[in-house]
């Protein structure tokens, strides 16, 4: 997914793309259900903008459709991190990570914290190789 393209979404656009998600591959209806507050209408209108967008893809079980995510979501995060290290931090990692930590989230558990520190392990070893870090 590309960064415009994500930070184009519409909220529906985006509760649509979070409940695919969610439900990995399902109907208008089940993603409806997945959906607060949403009608089927809206979540088939959403669809089919994203279908345009290229970002869901659906196939067909007996006689109705299913609909999944045309691109994992942890390329869509990645990507659109990305354009926020760029844009608001400078291209700064660095500088975007210590922002992340510096949120009064008290929801940061230990094992998140060892989950960071692994990624930063990880980081340094492929910058000590020449790597992208």
């Amino acid at each position: 997914m590309t960064d415009d393209l994500y930070f184009s979404l519409t909220d529906r656009e985006r509760s649509v793309l979070d409940a695919l998600e969610r439900v990995g591959r399902g109907s208008v209806a089940q993603i409806t259900d997945a959906v607060p507050g949403a009608t089927t209408d809206a979540v088939r209108a959403a669809l089919r903008v994203l279908r345009q967008k290229g970002l869901v893809q659906h196939g067909e079980d007996g006689r109705r459709y299913v609909y999944e995510l045309a691109t994992p979501p942890v390329d869509a995060q990645v990507s659109a991190v990305s354009r926020l290290v760029r844009t608001v931090f400078g291209g700064s990692r660095a500088r975007a990570m210590a922002a992340l930590l510096r949120l009064d989230d008290p929801s940061l558990r230990p094992e998140e914290l060892d989950r960071l520190a692994a990624e930063i392990d990880e980081a340094e070893k492929r910058a000590r190789r020449g790597g992208d870090a």
